[in-house]
């Protein structure tokens, strides 16, 4: 893939020139390094900008590329703004009701024991924040 030291802005991923560097690369390496799966591959414009982005266009050979806003890749949420706000909202339901089910198991007459209680908790909820 290319690194360019300059910032895109909406203009240039418009722009006719940008447009088939992009998908010329994801077409190079689709052939040789990396296999793109194209129900798999998305895109996303990544930017701490206020207003309107206009998608590009990418392709993948002849297949549209879909733009996404937000999507989960091995486990994080990414948005548009790489702020994590749907990440921790996720990551803060799913730890609540793994908590919810460590309240019920540390009841005082049934409960588990307190090793037992450890052992959840570093499975359900810590192995998530970490």
């Amino acid at each position: 893939m290319y690194k360019y030291r300059t910032r895109l802005n909406s203009s240039m991923l418009q722009n006719d020139k940008f447009r088939p560097l992009l998908t010329t690369s994801l077409n190079g390496l689709n052939r040789m390094v990396l296999f793109f799966q194209q129900k798999k591959t998305v895109s996303v414009v990544f930017s701490r900008k206020r207003g309107v982005f206009p998608n590009p266009e990418l392709f993948i050979g002849r297949s549209l590329l879909k733009a996404v806003k937000e999507f989960k890749f091995l486990g994080l949420i990414f948005g548009q703004s790489l702020r994590f706000h749907r990440h921790l909202k996720d990551l803060k339901i799913r730890s609540t009701k793994a908590l919810n089910i460590l309240k019920v198991l540390a009841n005082t007459r049934w409960g588990a024991d307190r090793t037992s209680l450890l052992r959840l908790y570093g499975a359900l909820i810590r192995s998530k924040l970490d």
